[in-house]
């Protein structure tokens, strides 16, 4: 994986959606803002040691600290990518009523 690190927020979205199974993007696109919170630590835990510390992803931190204005620490960074993951995959995987 080290040869693929995601450089910016969008490339680590679309990585860990490419390891997402169906059920789990449509488990995470009915989340709310509370039920993501809850799960928060864990994902971020994730998020940390799969991309971010993966080889110390300078240029990952740099991007997420970027995308959220610059107001925003280094160990905080899995947020804008938790973030950003839940907002692709509320778009592209919520079941709509038909």
């Amino acid at each position: 994986m080290d040869s693929k690190l995601p450089k910016a927020v969008e490339e680590a979205v679309d990585q860990i959606i490419a390891e997402m199974s169906l059920e789990e993007k449509a488990a995470v696109a009915r989340f709310s803002e509370k039920e993501l919170a809850a799960l928060k630590d864990a994902l971020m835990v994730y998020i940390r040691e799969r991309l971010v510390d993966s080889g110390i992803n300078e240029a990952l931190k740099e991007a997420c600290i970027k995308k959220a204005g610059g107001d925003l620490s280094e160990m905080e960074a899995p947020t804008v990518i938790m973030d950003e993951l839940w907002k692709t995959l509320k778009k592209t995987h919520a079941l709509k009523l038909v």
